[in-house]
């Protein structure tokens, strides 16, 4: 068994006792719930370079990335620095997020933000609407492909945009029709490798219709121009901006270098 599967089996066993604590009354009650969400996608079309800036406190390959870090001065510093948009990562155990770190980015920043979890529920689309996301991850790997057009359809007719995973191409199979944002995930599950020339690699494999996004790996002004150069619209970076102190200005060096 490898990481992520070990994560999902956590994650329902989590969400057998949330369902319990939160009732679906409460979320869809939620201020939140009712507003109208940022849009991703024509962000990236109309931008030659894009990065979407992570905040995660540590995970599973690094153990504490930046465990003490305050998500209000971090989402600040990645929207004055030109991200295209915010991924928040929710999971306590494994990456130290919250809900709250959501809920407290929104209330900063007008940018899209992306739910970062492991999303095996529909309970978890809505939860996600009711803390103010603006969009949700389906990784590939998790989920059946009825599941995947399920939660797909569920979170558009939500308003909520979606950004689809795969790890192997092989995953595109399992993608979507309406799916307009496609993630690459460097990340290798069997040994938790990163290598951000796997998305380089299968880039001419993958459908040109699609907004294409390369995740994990980037590290360096290198990195990410061969990826930007490569075709994708944007790059996620979450552990390279959270170990920088300055992440303002390297989010600026990053796009200028790509532009």
């Amino acid at each position: 068994m490898n990481i992520l599967d070990q994560i999902v089996e956590k994650k329902k066993s989590y969400l057998r006792k949330r369902k319990k604590d939160i009732e679906f009354e409460q979320i869809v009650d939620s201020e939140l719930y009712l507003r109208n969400c940022y849009n991703l996608e024509p962000i990236l079309r109309d931008r030659k370079a894009s990065i979407i800036a992570e905040f995660k406190r540590k995970s599973p390959s690094v153990s504490d990335i930046n465990i003490q870090a305050k998500i209000d001065d971090t989402i600040q510093q990645y929207k004055a620095g030109g991200a295209s948009g915010v991924s928040v990562l929710t999971d306590h155990e494994y990456f130290g997020g919250s809900n709250q770190d959501l809920t407290q980015a929104r209330a900063h920043i007008n940018l899209p933000i992306l739910r970062k979890d492991f999303i095996i529920d529909d309970y978890q689309i809505h939860e996600a609407k009711a803390i103010g996301a603006d969009i949700i991850l389906l990784i590939a790997y998790c989920l059946s492909k009825n599941q995947a057009e399920e939660y797909t359809l569920l979170a558009q007719s939500m308003g909520l945009e979606v950004l689809f995973e795969i790890h192997e191409i092989k995953e595109l199979s399992k993608m979507p029709p309406t799916i307009n944002i496609l993630g690459v995930n460097n990340r290798n599950l069997t040994n938790f490798a990163v290598d951000y020339n796997y998305a380089i690699e299968v880039y001419n494999d993958l459908p040109s219709s699609k907004i294409k996004i390369s995740e994990s790996g980037i590290k360096s002004q290198e990195s990410y121009v061969q990826t930007m150069n490569a075709g994708y619209k944007a790059c996620l970076v979450g552990e390279y901006l959270m170990k920088d102190q300055n992440p303002e200005k390297t989010i600026q060096e990053l796009i200028n270098a790509a532009s």
